[in-house]
């Protein structure tokens, strides 16, 4: 198998003709621009290994925020689960009746929107880790292949 050197990347995306997957090659180039062009083949069970780090890293993130708006909701007599539960409420109104500052609401309203998406892309990797078939290879872009941290 061959596995490219830096130096082949790099002189492979400034030169012509196109480099297109080399004979048993774990990789593809196409149109030269830049790293975002080339494609990568990787087992479904790397991918699922890789999903399985980066569901991990999102858990460990959203109880990480989850623990900064508990202690913001523990300060001023609330439990997360009320605050949860009314978020717009306790974010998006002038008069609050818990007194929360300016500053912490807009910390809580960042913290419940990053935990929102996070979950979200939680939702999706674990999807990808559940159903991805890992015997076989799959072809990744640059951008998927520096999402799953390869």
């Amino acid at each position: 198998m061959y596995d490219p050197t830096v130096e082949d990347l790099a002189v492979a995306m400034y030169q012509q003709p196109i480099i297109a997957g080399m004979a048993g090659g774990d990789w593809e180039m196409h149109g030269m621009q830049s790293f975002h062009n080339l494609e990568f083949h990787k087992k479904g069970s790397e991918i699922s290994l890789q999903a399985l780090k980066k569901i991990k890293y999102l858990k460990g993130k959203i109880k990480e925020r989850q623990g900064r708006v508990e202690k913001i909701c523990k300060q001023h007599g609330l439990t997360a689960a009320d605050f949860f539960g009314n978020v717009d409420e306790f974010i998006g109104s002038t008069s609050n009746s818990y007194q929360i500052q300016a500053g912490e609401q807009s910390q809580l309203r960042t913290e419940s929107t990053l935990i929102q998406q996070e979950k979200q892309e939680l939702k999706n990797i674990e999807l990808l880790a559940r159903n991805i078939d890992r015997k076989k290879k799959h072809k990744l872009t640059f951008a998927e292949l520096e999402y799953l941290e390869f």
